[in-house]
């Protein structure tokens, strides 16, 4: 069974500085009153409160996702890990010949 929840939702036209347009953006945080610094303008369009249907979800199904998005940390880390470790032999081997040459 789900459970309802009201969500305000912020609807705003932004620009960067470095940006000849504006680009619409709806997010669940008021983005004109928060000054980070940056160069953006922030134009306030609306904002609206909808009502949405948060699924239930058990710790059970929780952890196995979790699983598998650490199994697939895993997949890139090990994949990433043997691309530089490839390069570095490779590396090595250029200085071998090298100095075999010398």
């Amino acid at each position: 069974m789900s459970t309802k929840e009201e969500v305000t939702l912020y609807i705003t036209a932004e620009k960067w500085n470095s940006s000849r347009e504006f680009e619409i953006h709806i997010n669940t945080y008021d983005l004109h009153k928060i000054n980070d610094g940056t160069s953006r303008i922030t134009v306030p369009l609306s904002e609206v409160t909808v009502e949405i249907e948060v699924p239930d979800v058990s710790v059970k199904q929780l952890q196995a996702e979790e699983i598998k998005q650490l199994r697939a940390q895993i997949q890139k880390e090990m994949a990433d890990s043997f691309v530089r470790v490839t390069a570095i032999e490779e590396k090595i081997q250029s200085l071998m010949a090298i100095e075999v040459q010398e």
